[in-house]
């Protein structure tokens, strides 16, 4: 993860070839490019056709936002092989909760930020809404587990996965 992500206040570059807006973030001092789309800034942020101009008018309308958006993608490593942060109609608005027994057993924590970095690239920039509940059990009782539940707001169900006989330390429920 970046220690340290900003956006200077530098007026965006329109990209004709791939019809987006370009904008630099700087990732502990190293520049990465960030490109929005046009689509993403008609549908999401208020441009009115797709324009260069309405498409600087949405960006710096919504800039503080925008930004959100690339700094969530560059924390979660979501920078392509070429270096840039793909900011699109399709981008991934992840929502992280951990749970309790989690929270109280350190081992169990250790585990699951290895677990939850392979997740990060398994879900990618690209999957729209999910969201990741991770939490610790104890069932059956003297065999802690970890619990792992994703759910897409498209779906009508989510799945719920377990991680049994973690061997690494025993939860202090046990």
């Amino acid at each position: 993860m970046a220690a340290n992500i900003v956006f200077p206040d530098v007026e965006p570059r329109y990209v004709f070839e791939r019809d987006c807006l370009s904008f630099r973030a700087l990732v502990d001092e190293k520049p990465v490019q960030c490109l929005i789309s046009a689509e993403l800034l008609y549908s999401r942020f208020g441009s009115q056709e797709f324009s260069e101009q309405s498409m600087r008018q949405a960006f710096h309308a919504h800039r503080p936002a925008i930004e959100a958006i690339a700094r969530s993608h560059i924390e979660n490593g979501w920078i392509d092989e070429a270096g840039l942060v793909l900011l699109t109609t399709r981008y991934t608005r992840l929502t992280v909760t951990f749970g309790e027994h989690l929270r109280n057993w350190p081992e169990g924590m250790e585990i699951v930020q290895g677990l939850h970095r392979m997740l990060l690239e398994i879900i990618g920039p690209n999957a729209e809404e999910v969201a990741v509940e991770w939490d610790g059990a104890d069932i059956p009782p003297g065999r802690p587990t970890i619990d792992l539940q994703l759910s897409d707001p498209s779906l009508p169900f989510s799945q719920k996965l377990y991680f049994d006989n973690v061997r690494f330390g025993a939860a202090p429920w046990a």
